[in-house]
């Protein structure tokens, strides 16, 4: 499994995203140290995963605390190969201008310092063997809303812990990386939400938007051996490769495929694809042409793209189709070419089925 006796702590342990973490970590078989101030809650959540997790009742803004919950880490599994901070600061949901800064100050304990103080506890842990970090965002550091702003002040601020960890830390073979959550909607299809709160209220709400689909399609990607084919065995519904050759292809789909049999699902759940560059022209000068507008060779865009004459294009995607590919994502380089875009759709989609 992914994280086959991994020792992973996280933080934050809430009855949200945090507990949704650590059932998830368990599921593909870490050893959990969870962290958290609500000592009923956090037991719980322990009892509910087994004899893998263990619970340390903590307050990460407190360097004391944090170094409590490492030293139990080393004593309960001896090793410790991730952090995932996802605890946070909580405030009130208020306007600037009737809030309080200390409300504001204590997010940033939490989220920032809590962070910073989380990684100095397992640092010395770490740093023989590497490891993982990952500091838990939100999309409210692109898109904020009224009366967000302590949390959404300290999650910026975690941006930049991320961004300075990855660059001091990658030479201890240590990955630092931010996971950016998105809005998530709990309210069914068809049901409505209502909130009465001091500032804002809601009354019967649809709980919008919401996905045509009754899932949200996965697609998961790359060229990695490994945890790549695993992680899209677990999680996708669809899986693509970019740019990559015949060759690569065939073998990375091996992998998917495989993959997804040791996971218990069928070969034939995924959608298999490719991203590739396309080079189209009637003739070999016209494709140079445009080649050259985008700064390619055009042997280089036939061995790992659709390069060539509008035949040799529809051949070129009959072989990605012999060997897996079931969809194609065509990258035009040169947004200005319309004639471009015209042939292919003229001469190369036609041929199509």
């Amino acid at each position: 499994m992914l994280l086959q006796d991994k020792v992973v702590i996280i933080t934050g342990i809430g009855p949200g995203m945090g507990r949704k973490l650590a059932i998830e970590a368990a599921s593909v078989g870490a050893k959990l140290v969870l962290a958290a101030r609500s000592k009923d809650f956090l037991e719980s959540v322990a009892r509910e995963i087994g004899d893998q997790a263990l619970p340390v009742v903590a307050d990460v803004s407190k360097q004391e605390d944090c170094d409590r919950i490492a030293a139990a880490a080393i004593d309960r599994f001896g090793r410790i190969d991730g952090l995932v901070n996802s605890a946070y600061g909580s405030a009130p949901f208020i306007p600037f201008e009737d809030g309080d800064l200390a409300d504001w100050r204590r997010a940033m304990d939490v989220t920032v310092f809590g962070t910073l103080q989380m990684v100095k506890s397992v640092l010395p842990h770490m740093k023989a063997a590497g490891g993982s970090i990952v500091n838990v965002s939100t999309m409210e550091t692109r898109k904020t809303l009224p009366g967000h702003g302590a949390y959404v002040v300290a999650k910026v601020g975690l941006a930049g812990v991320t961004r300075q960890l990855a660059i001091e830390l990658g030479k201890y073979k240590i990955r630092v990386n931010t996971a950016v959550m998105g809005w998530m909607w709990g309210t069914p299809v068809g049901e409505r939400f209502t909130f009465d709160g001091t500032y804002y209220q809601l009354k019967d709400s649809p709980a919008l938007p919401k996905p045509t689909q009754s899932k949200v399609p996965v697609l998961i990607g790359g060229h990695g051996a490994r945890r790549t084919p695993a992680l899209a065995a677990r999680f996708a519904d669809e899986f693509n490769i970019p740019f990559a050759g015949i060759a690569d292809t065939e073998q990375q789909f091996g992998r998917v495929r495989a993959a997804l049999r040791q996971a218990g699902r069928e070969a034939d759940e995924l959608v298999y694809s490719n991203a590739l560059v396309v080079c189209v022209g009637r003739t070999d000068s016209e494709v140079r042409r445009r080649a050259d507008a985008i700064g390619r060779d055009v042997d280089e865009l036939k061995a790992n793209g659709l390069a060539g004459s509008p035949a040799e294009v529809v051949e070129r995607i009959a072989r990605y189709r012999a060997v897996g590919s079931q969809r194609m994502y065509l990258q035009m380089l040169d947004l200005t070419d319309l004639d471009h875009l015209d042939l292919i759709a003229s001469e190369v989609a036609p041929q199509l089925d």
